[in-house]
């Protein structure tokens, strides 16, 4: 089955970029706050929930919002610090607008933005202060582990989804030159840019597409850890509109 990236397209109809054209329209106006309604919202036993009944990863995961010069969409993201989230490339590229909403109603816009030279990632610098922040893991995940995916599915609300962790294999979908992971997961559009979380709730990865057989793909830890520590891979995202 082809794998498919995992933002949503939200325009009714694709604009020729190099003519004149109005802003693109957005969807319906949204719900102030994406609080799932259930009682205990993850499927994650082995990680502490907060207060509020989530737990960090959960607290930490954003829905994207990103107008291109042709188009709307949706995708996730996840804090990296205080002021900047990592989300795929695929979700923010050429993007003139960028809003990001947190599960709990803030929200934030994004006022600049990278993009990953190698592999599908984008870092979001954000207009406020986001009160926490995600850990990454020191180490990648091991064939057969337990994951977690928590994102905002079809733009909705907050989900966490169980996956297990295949293995890695090259690029064949994107302009990626790093190799991916594969992985077993129930993920939908607009998860792209997920967190990809173990049992600890540490981010191994980043997914960024999938497929409607069950498989999914991530960005690997190692290409994560490369882009976030090497400024030599990132470049400006910028984007010039003729409307």
């Amino acid at each position: 089955m082809r794998r498919t990236p995992l933002a949503v397209a939200l325009a009714t109809g694709t604009l020729a970029i190099a003519g004149c054209a109005p802003l693109p329209t957005a969807p319906q106006e949204l719900p102030a706050t994406f609080i799932p309604e259930v009682e205990a919202p993850s499927p994650w036993p082995e990680m502490p929930v907060g207060e509020d009944g989530f737990t960090v990863v959960e607290r930490v995961a954003v829905r994207v919002s990103a107008v291109t010069c042709d188009s709307y969409q949706t995708g996730s993201a996840w804090v990296l610090d205080e002021n900047t989230v990592v989300t795929n490339r695929h979700v923010v590229e050429d993007a003139v607008e960028i809003e990001l909403t947190s599960y709990d109603g803030r929200h934030y816009t994004g006022t600049s933005s990278v993009l990953d030279a190698t592999a599908d990632l984008a870092l979001v610098t954000i207009d406020g202060t986001f009160p926490e922040a995600a850990t990454i893991a020191q180490d990648p995940a091991e064939q057969g582990e337990q994951l977690y995916v928590v994102g905002y599915p079809e733009g909705d609300i907050l989900t966490t989804t169980p996956a297990t962790f295949q293995g890695q294999a090259p690029e064949t979908l994107g302009e990626g030159q790093d190799d991916i992971d594969v992985l077993w997961a129930e993920i939908k559009q607009g998860n792209s840019g997920s967190p990809l979380a173990d049992v600890n709730g540490e981010v191994v990865g980043v997914i960024y597409a999938g497929n409607d057989g069950g498989g999914a793909s991530s960005v690997t830890h190692e290409s994560l850890m490369d882009f976030l520590t090497d400024e030599s891979t990132h470049e400006p995202n910028e984007a010039a509109c003729s409307w």
